[in-house]
């Protein structure tokens, strides 16, 4: 039986968890501010980080070569050749024959319709001889059609995010924080850059944060790793010290 860590109560990490009921008298906007920012801040390291490792190339190609290979077809077929078949459909297109593929079963789908279900999936004008070919299930030839949806898919989501990594519909802290990200090669450190000028801002007129209280916040809405990031020195300072001598 495995079992899990349980992180320690508030009151053995830090001084001002000593008083029953701290998180009562909590100022509101300080907790509200938190409470955005640090859901902010979450969103955009999970964004990041998705952009980052999505893959941006065919890494399902070796095994439409393998059955290509197995199937005598290689001089017929290039792979490049396939892939480029599907040029002309959208990338929505490609997300929903993506959808379609699951929903049809096609890996189960019967010889005989075959053909007709090729264009429940990708529908558009895609030749002849290449449908004919997905329809060939020998040596795991239902994968070929799925294989390359699936890389077209993967290739133009990544795209499309790396193009649109601050989407209109972001909240504004959303948008402090991924502001200077792209093509940084450490964005976690940036992303905490940005999270600490949130708080406290070198702009006049700009309210800026007791970052005491914004611990305490953190602590109150369960972000104590936000908290360790972006703030460490403050929880250090707020650390209890427990003394060992007897």
């Amino acid at each position: 039986m495995i079992h899990k860590a349980q992180p320690a109560p508030d009151k053995d990490l830090f001084s001002f968890a000593q008083r029953k009921g701290w998180e009562n008298n909590l100022d509101p906007h300080i907790l509200e501010r938190t409470r955005s920012i640090t859901t902010a801040y979450r969103e955009a390291l999970s964004r990041l980080r998705y952009n980052r490792h999505i893959p941006k190339e065919r890494k399902r190609q070796s095994d439409i070569e393998r059955i290509l290979f197995a199937r005598g077809l290689e001089n017929r077929f290039s792979v490049d050749e396939l892939y480029h078949a599907f040029d002309n459909m959208l990338a929505q297109d490609i997300h929903q024959a993506r959808i379609m593929l699951s929903e049809k079963n096609w890996h189960l789908t019967p010889p005989s319709e075959r053909l007709t279900t090729t264009y429940t999936i990708i529908r558009g004008a895609i030749d002849l001889q290449y449908r004919e070919l997905f329809c060939d299930f020998r040596y795991g030839g239902y994968r070929i059609l799925g294989d390359i949806i699936c890389d077209l898919d993967d290739m133009y989501r990544a795209q499309g995010i790396s193009k649109s990594l601050i989407r209109k519909d972001d909240s504004e802290d959303l948008k402090s924080l991924l502001n200077g990200i792209k093509g940084k090669d450490d964005y976690k450190q940036q992303v905490i850059k940005n999270c600490q000028k949130l708080l406290k801002p070198n702009i006049k007129g700009k309210e800026s944060y007791d970052w005491n209280e914004v611990l305490k916040c953190a602590v109150a809405l369960g972000e104590r790793q936000f908290a360790l990031e972006v703030m460490p020195m403050t929880v250090l300072e707020n650390c209890r010290r427990i003394s060992h001598d007897k």
